[in-house]
């Protein structure tokens, strides 16, 4: 099966010369690929200066970390690694030796011993004598340092599974520094198909997130996204993880880059991850499953080429070969996994189409909880579109009304910018539902702009439209100070009301979230790329407001700001330096893990009801086969997620608002509510509390859906929930509901106290029953 997984590469000639065999071929392709985006991941003294930078100056920082992208890029090329290979193919059989030993299925290892073509396995000492030869300048001993990394991280392969449409991996992630990625995650799967390589970071046994397909225009975009997929899936994934906070799931994100030149197979890319993945959490008799070896020491050399990060290192002579980890062999044994992971995977607007393929591939392959893989599916197969029922709005417009509430403002009296338009399901949303004043939309289509207020009536019928972006927008319901201005328009310069003459209207678009002229007192974030505003660009963007490292907070600050308040509903649109520096400035930022977390419940919801029935309930009250009869429990199941997603939302807001009144920077106060409610979770979790029956109870009945319950029994619910989610469960709504009530200052003898109260309420509910 390797012929069809990857047909042809830039390995391919040493297969066809007979250098290497298909499964070294194979090997070396996978290892090559992790070797690029891990082989030079900093040098202590670059971790230090990022370590002092982050604490005392961020926008430094992040001038820094762009340099060393830049230096990276340019020290440690696909193409660089790939040399290494063609120089040195017998240390791709040593290092392939290695990994063919511990993943190799025992009874093909056993053919090959009986025909004599099976060594025996190699000891560290091996490993590391054998290479030495090969190591003959600092590249040569990183790269070789990153594919025993890569050994050496592998827990799980489908390497050797017929059938296969992907290789798979599963990593511990210990090769992860932690200096870069703070936050470990549980495991990161890597997937590599003919068309596409992929990343699946997760942060719990039981983990939702989206799937979202990455694909390129030109050469040079794919460039750029190489070398940041994997970032952009880790911090997508350490975000989802902090506003998982209220549901089961503990958090992450899935990212699959399609080559630019198989854009065209970005939907045969989908299906071979979902199928990959599968092959490692369907247990199966060819896959092997082992412990993580211990991180390696980096030698002396293979430090010395992270630190010089250039081609020059390249042309020096004399490198070490790499540390083996100690008790290789040892280690191989197979482990059985105490807590089988359990995933689940979610669309954006690149996969919204294929989540009902996905789950009914999950059925094809016999896999037990096929229903609940992925959420947002049709309503005929059980789904609940969010952008249909608002799902991500009604936690967005809880912080909004959360502040006009505590300040007192009067709703369509406060203007509103917003990033996102009708074409965005979030934007189009909140256009047909906020109230305020709206000014100004910005979308990847165009600007419409108008300071006496963008006619309503007419975004709400784009909003509603089949064709629902900016393009369709009627000019003539705009006042004489409004414009549109088209991101694809062509012709003559257009001149604006005040006269600016816009000559490239792309360009004018893609900065005028910048333009100093625009301000109102919320801004509201419904889509837009990552980083958008960051350490570079956040002093433009506050616009007269001078960004100190000090505490200079005027009383009138406000008065120069751009945007009072700042609601984050779409994933990661600012750093967080530039929160931070926004907050210092007087403004007040709503930080998307906390605003936006309505979709992750409605999804968990999605989840936990695909669990919980049998296919002939879910059949009956989930299905809808007519779109304008939904079944009776489907629509009261819908109205108590709206409804609890609300609640959710206004209890963290409210936790917010106080922890701000210690000086605590919001976006720093949502990090650590994230934080504090997942470790406390998790202490829930591995501890024995689960096994008191009246705690239990009385949990499970606050946290499984009233309409779920009376449906079809509390006791059926859990019955049919698998152990580790129903414990999963218990776990985050009990801290979440801790933390909620009793704030992030709280002591051991608190949650104590927090537990006997529990157990005092679940007793008198009993004795009441």
């Amino acid at each position: 099966s390797l012929h069809y997984v990857l047909p042809r590469t830039s390995l391919s000639p040493m297969l066809r010369a007979a250098t290497l065999s298909a499964q070294q071929v194979a090997y070396a392709y996978a290892a090559w690929k992790f070797a690029f985006h891990f082989v030079s991941r900093g040098s202590d003294e670059y971790r230090n200066i990022a370590a002092a930078l982050r604490r005392t100056n961020p926008e430094t920082l992040n001038s820094l970390t762009k340099l060393r992208m830049a230096l990276k890029t340019h020290a440690f090329t696909e193409g660089s690694i790939l040399n290494v290979i063609f120089r040195s193919p017998q240390a791709v059989r040593i290092l392939y030796n290695d990994f063919a030993h511990r993943f190799m299925p025992a009874e093909m290892a056993s053919k090959l011993a009986t025909e004599g073509s099976w060594s025996r396995a190699p000891t560290p000492e091996d490993i590391t004598g054998l290479l030495q030869p090969f190591c003959l300048s600092e590249v040569e001993t990183a790269t070789f340092q990153a594919f025993l990394s890569f050994n050496q991280s592998i827990t799980k392969t489908n390497f050797y599974k017929p059938g296969k449409t992907a290789l798979a991996f599963r990593l511990d992630p210990h090769f992860l520094p932690s200096n870069e990625y703070p936050d470990r995650p549980r495991c990161v799967y890597f997937i590599i198909g003919s068309e596409f390589r992929a990343f699946h970071v997760s942060f719990h046994a039981v983990a939702r997130g989206v799937v979202r397909l990455v694909t390129s225009t030109n050469a040079q975009e794919y460039a750029h996204n190489l070398v940041s997929c994997f970032d952009e899936c880790y911090y997508h994934a350490a975000a989802q993880h902090k506003k998982n906070k209220d549901i089961a799931e503990g958090g992450a994100y899935a990212s699959i880059l399609v080559h630019v030149a198989r854009n065209d197979k970005s939907k045969v890319a989908f299906q071979k991850f979902i199928d990959s993945l599968l092959d490692l959490i369907i247990p199966c008799d060819s896959i092997v499953e082992v412990a993580p070896l211990s991180p390696p020491a980096m030698s002396a050399a293979a430090s010395a080429a992270a630190a010089a990060g250039s081609a020059a290192a390249a042309a020096g002579g004399g490198g070490a070969a790499p540390a083996a980890a100690a008790g290789a062999n040892a280690s191989s044994t197979p482990v059985s996994t105490t807590t089988p992971e359990m995933l689940f995977f979610g669309p954006d607007d690149t996969t919204a189409s294929l989540m009902d393929w996905a789950s009914q591939h999950a059925r094809l392959r016999s896999y037990a909880p096929w229903r609940s893989l992925t959420t947002g599916r049709s309503p005929a197969e059980g789904g609940i579109p969010h952008d249909k029922f608002g799902m991500t709005h009604f936690s967005l417009r809880a912080f909004i009304d959360g502040i006009q509430r505590r300040y007192n403002l009067t709703p369509n009296q406060c203007t509103k910018t917003q990033i996102g338009g009708p074409a965005s399901s979030l934007g189009s949303y909140e256009i047909r539902n906020g109230p305020e004043k709206l000014i100004a939309i910005i979308d990847d289509s165009g600007v419409v702009y108008d300071p006496d207020g963008i006619n309503q009536a007419e975004l709400s019928r784009l909003a509603l439209s089949q064709e629902h972006d900016l393009k369709k927008f009627d000019v003539s319901k705009l006042t004489k100070k409004g414009f549109l201005v088209l991101a694809d328009g062509t012709g003559p310069p257009q001149t604006l009301p005040d006269g600016t003459v816009v000559k490239d209207r792309k360009q004018f678009c893609q900065e005028f979230i910048m333009n100093p002229s625009l301000s109102s007192d919320f801004l509201v974030i419904c889509d837009g790329r990552p980083a958008t505003i960051n350490g570079q660009n956040v002093a433009d963007f506050c616009q007269h407001v001078a960004i100190a490292s000090g505490a200079k907070r005027k009383a009138d600050s406000h008065r120069s700001l751009r945007f009072r308040y700042i609601i984050e509903g779409n994933n990661v649109y600012f750093t967080q330096d530039a929160r931070l520096c926004l907050e210092s400035a007087g403004a007040q930022v709503f930080k998307d893990c906390s605003t936006n977390k309505g979709g992750v419940t409605a999804s968990s919801l999605e989840v936990l009801v695909a669990l919980a029935m049998t296919e002939e309930q879910y059949n009956e009250h989930m299905i809808v086969r007519d779109p304008k009869n939904p079944p009776p429990f489907y629509k009261a199941f819908v109205a108590e997620m709206q409804q609890r997603i609300r609640t959710n939302a206004q209890l963290e807001f409210n936790c917010l608002w106080e922890e701000s009144k210690r000086a605590t920077p919001l976006s720093v106060a949502s990090d650590r509510l994230g934080i504090k409610v997942a470790e406390l979770a998790y202490a829930i979790e591995v501890s024995s509390m689960h096994s008191n029956p009246i705690i239990w109870r009385k949990v499970m009945e606050e946290a499984l859906p009233k309409t779920l319950q009376s449906a079809i029994g509390f006791d059926s619910v859990l019955r049919n929930l698998p152990a580790a989610y129903a414990r999963a469960l218990f776990a985050s709504h009990l801290a979440s509901k801790f933390v909620y009530e009793c704030g992030l200052h709280t002591s051991e003898f608190a949650f104590f106290d927090f537990i006997s109260r529990t157990s005092a309420a679940g007793t008198n509910s009993s004795s009441s029953n």
